[in-house]
Formats: C-alpha cells, sequence, structure tokens
C-alpha cells in the first residue's frame, strides 16, 4: 500500500485550497517532551506565470490528510522566504495550548464543544472538529 499525503492551506481570508503538489521537502517530527508536532515543507516562491505559487503567511492554517483517515492540524508559525522557495514551518495546535496559562473549567458537555471553547478562548482559529460525544467533567 501507498501512502497518500493531502495538504491544505486555509488562509486568513478562510479559504481553503489544496496545495499537495506544489509541496516540496515534506517533514514532520513528533517531540515526545512536549506532545507536539512540527511540520516543515517549502512551496515555490516566485511571480513567474506558469508556476502556481502561494502567499502562505505565519498564522495561516495547514491540515495533513494521512491515507484519507488521520487528520493533523498546524498553525504555520514561520515563513523564511529564500527565491525561488518559501520555506513554511507550522506547529501542531497542542503547542499553543501548552504554552498557554488559561484555566478553564467544563461541566457535562461533549468534548467537541469543549475543544471549540478552548481554542475560541486561546483564538485559535479552527476549521472543523468531528463529532465526539464523550462528557467533560474536569479543571484544564
Amino acid at each position: 500500500m501507498v501512502d497518500e499525503i493531502l495538504i491544505y492551506w486555509t488562509d486568513k481570508n478562510n479559504e481553503k485550497k489544496d496545495i499537495t503538489k506544489v509541496c516540496n521537502n515534506l517533514k514532520w517530527k513528533e517531540d515526545s517532551d512536549s506532545h507536539t508536532m512540527e511540520l516543515t515543507f517549502n512551496v515555490p516562491d516566485t511571480n513567474e506565470r506558469y508556476i502556481e505559487h502561494y502567499k502562505i503567511e505565519a498564522g495561516d492554517r495547514i491540515q495533513l490528510l494521512y491515507n484519507k483517515k488521520v487528520k493533523y492540524c498546524f498553525i504555520v508559525t514561520t515563513v523564511d522566504r529564500q527565491y525561488p522557495n518559501r520555506n513554511i514551518t507550522a506547529k501542531d495546535f497542542c503547542f499553543y495550548i501548552e504554552k498557554n496559562d488559561v484555566v478553564i473549567q467544563f461541566s457535562g458537555i461533549s468534548v467537541k464543544k469543549a475543544c471549540e471553547k478552548l481554542c475560541n478562548q486561546l483564538g485559535i482559529a479552527i476549521d472543523e472538529i468531528c463529532e465526539m460525544p464523550a462528557s467533560v467533567n474536569e479543571v484544564y
């Protein structure tokens, strides 16, 4: 079986685009100490008419879909422009959650609603969260 990886970019205008075919040098690594993931890749950064290019900037969202089953969500943290490439570094949402000292108490709400409230409180833009009916009744 061949692994299939799809990369989607959501810009600041909430427009989602499939950028898989222009992504090069795609790498991701997990940090077991902080339980976060980092994604790096580059895309063309040129004004040439016949080369597809995207102006990915810090704060934009990246989704990585692995074998049509597993979806990872990242926020672009740094963009290094070195002609003819734009080098992108993105961190998953856990990186931002662990860097905050926010305490929120949930009582009898679904995991989906808890995730939405947490992301809204921390200013993390999200595209969609699947339905998760389990209840959350603790302080985080």
